[in-house]
């Protein structure tokens, strides 16, 4: 029962971070014609009135709680490496889990009453307790881990795209511009938003930080500081783009040789304790069966 209703809140705070945090697929009908029907990275997402009313007390939630306030910078980092930062937000994720925390905690108490709160009743109702506030948290980790992969598996496409564009004759803005237009991704969504912020008049060496700091992955990073630190000493951006990209495709060759060295050892697991037992049952089954 107590697995039933802890697999009961997990799937609620699943269920409320989707609807906190939904996105409108389809864009609007203007940019929609302004842009032919091919760019729809410009839309965010857009949440309806009632997600707002429950986003905003759950932040007044977090913010009122004082044990909650020292999580408010790290659960942002977080929202925002999940890419959930326009509709969602660092508050709105630990009031969520401060709300199901209470909820297990009541729920646990009044399930494990008729057993008379034994100390391993108690153990159940802080497990409970544990894995409700940590169902937030839980799924939008995953989700950041999963983004960060996906920005790291689409870096060197993006650079290849970048350098040539570079090397063509576009501005650095232009060139970002011509690649995020080609493909929809993770990344891509993370450079349109940096250009909006550039057009908004922030500065492209703060915007470009910024969207280091977002994704949270350190190759990226490694670009934005080369980019940032070319700007500043008035060097070519086109090789040092170019140096970047080798060094990215160098990168990815290591770490898939890394992986290839590492699948043996990965196997051994399997093949011990699944695969050889069942070879030796077909080989030596036959041979025992006289015997027995």
């Amino acid at each position: 029962m107590a697995l039933i209703i802890a697999g009961a809140f997990a799937l609620a705070a699943f269920l409320a971070v989707r609807a906190l945090a939904a996105e409108s697929r389809a864009p609007a009908s203007a940019w929609r014609d302004a842009t032919f029907g091919t760019n729809t990275q410009a839309q965010g997402p857009t949440l309806t009135e009632s997600a707002l009313r429950t986003r905003s007390r759950l932040e007044k939630l977090a913010t009122t709680l004082p044990r909650l306030q020292d999580w408010q910078v790290p659960a942002q980092r977080l929202v925002e490496a999940a890419g959930m930062a326009p509709g969602f937000s660092g508050g709105s994720l630990l009031g969520l889990s401060a709300v199901l925390s209470v909820a297990g905690l009541l729920v646990g108490l009044l399930l494990f009453a008729p057993a008379g709160y034994q100390p391993k009743e108690f153990a159940m109702v802080g497990a409970l307790v544990a894995l409700a506030a940590g169902g937030p948290m839980i799924m939008v980790s995953g989700r950041a881990t999963r983004r960060r992969d996906a920005i790291d598996r689409a870096l060197p496409d993006v650079m290849d795209l970048l350098v040539v564009s570079v090397e063509a004759g576009l501005a650095l803005e232009g060139a970002l511009a011509r690649v995020s237009a080609r493909a929809a991704n993770p990344l891509t969504q993370e450079i349109q938003r940096a250009l909006n912020e550039i057009s908004l008049g922030r500065r492209r060496y703060d915007a470009l930080q910024s969207m280091g700091l977002r994704c949270q992955v350190a190759t990226l990073q490694t670009l934005v500081n080369a980019m940032n630190q070319a700007e500043r000493t008035g060097m070519q951006m086109g090789p040092v783009l170019r140096a970047q990209s080798e060094q990215i495709r160098t990168r990815r060759r290591q770490l898939a040789e890394e992986k290839a060295l590492k699948a043996p050892l990965k196997m051994l697991f399997p093949l011990a304790f699944f695969i050889f037992p069942a070879m030796f049952l077909v080989i030596l089954g036959p041979a025992v069966i006289p015997f027995l």
